[in-house]
């Protein structure tokens, strides 16, 4: 079904029941009762560059119904109606737009998804104006939220499902309703790329701890993960940002790598708010060495900076009133060119050096 335009029915728009293979695109719905699609039992169905257009502000209904279905596919539409999932496994959601979801109190008037069944990917779906974002009832489990954005809803997050397996990656959540006795985990990713001053840098052992979790560890610090690879990178990590454990204030969850490179170790607090690249720093040992040099008794034919200003100037001229080279090596005598002394307290002088 293509290129249609299916208003004011009074109960559904298109009703599916039973249906192994469909394809619903580039239509556009509006006013019918109870949903704009129903689908019940079938599996297979594609829905995508659709427009659903609510204009009951009163009653409002769903844009889609599932219920006990599976292996449905819903991107790339426009929606002022909400998207709800009952008994519903291995569903994919994508890059759809939710917008203005305010008619009223229930469900299917203020929610943009509603989540129950197992399995399903919702990914980089844009969520603006509406009551609830997502939530998450009865049997939800094993779903995956990635890469969605939700701006302006009354609560981002309703989780009224004991599920907890469920993640959320790159997923921004500020408000949510939960369960005393439900918990979920938010997720961002990080690249992290290793440098010095001269660049990317192999070889770095690496030892990353997200809350209590060793989630990567190289075999300096006991465990079997690669060093940073020629271009200064190791794999993408996937790391805990938040959890919400029974109540709607998340705790915030540390990562601190320890790494270890040129015979010297660190450690550094990672930022995980966000999915993120990430540029962290070693230091590489500053190291020194004189070739040669240049002062008392230089070799003439070697050019170069003097290491004492004057120091290959003559010892005694005309000028000196006094001078003293105490190289005798042993006693408490300092001869002298013009006169001796005596040195005190007694000088202790180094064996096996000669003239000190």
């Amino acid at each position: 079904i293509s290129n249609s335009q299916i208003y004011n029915n009074a109960l559904n728009g298109i009703y599916l029941q039973s249906i192994n293979e469909a394809d619903l695109s580039n239509n556009e719905f509006e006013g019918n009762g109870l949903s704009e699609v129903k689908i019940v039992s079938s599996q297979y169905i594609t829905m995508e560059d659709n427009f659903f257009n609510a204009t009951d502000t009163e009653g409002g209904g769903w844009g889609i119904d599932t219920s006990s279905s599976s292996e449905i596919e819903i991107g790339n539409n426009v929606l002022e109606l909400g998207v709800k999932l009952y008994n519903a496994d291995n569903f994919t959601i994508y890059n759809n737009e939710f917008s203005n979801i305010t008619y009223g109190n229930n469900y299917e008037q203020k929610t943009a998804m509603l989540i129950g069944g197992y399995d399903n990917i919702i990914s980089d779906n844009v969520i603006t104006n509406v009551g609830f974002g997502l939530v998450f009832l009865t049997e939800a489990d094993n779903n995956l939220i990635e890469n969605n954005t939700i701006l302006g809803a009354s609560t981002d997050v309703e989780y009224y499902t004991l599920g907890q397996n469920n993640t959320f990656i790159n997923t921004e959540i500020n408000t949510v309703d939960i369960l005393e006795d439900s918990y979920f985990e938010t997720l961002n990713y990080v690249d992290i790329q290793m440098f010095t001053v001269n660049g990317p840098v192999e070889d770095v052992e690496l030892n990353i701890t997200n809350g209590d979790v060793n989630v990567y560890s190289t075999e300096y610090y006991g465990g079997n993960n690669e060093n940073t690879y020629s271009n200064g990178f190791i794999g993408r990590l996937f790391l805990v940002n938040e959890r919400y454990d029974g109540d709607w204030i998340a705790e915030d969850i540390d990562t601190v790598i320890e790494y270890y490179y040129d015979g010297e170790e660190y450690t550094y607090d990672l930022d995980t708010d966000t999915s993120r690249y990430q540029e962290i720093y070693v230091n590489l040992r500053p190291t020194a060495g004189i070739s040669y040099i240049k002062g008392i008794g230089d070799n003439s034919s070697i050019s170069g900076v003097e290491a004492v200003k004057g120091a290959d100037k003559p010892i005694f001229d005309e000028y000196t009133v006094a001078y003293w080279s105490f190289n005798e090596g042993e006693g408490s005598t300092a001869s002298g060119i013009t006169s001796e002394g005596t040195i005190a307290p007694s000088p202790v002088w180094e064996e096996g050096r000669d003239d000190s």
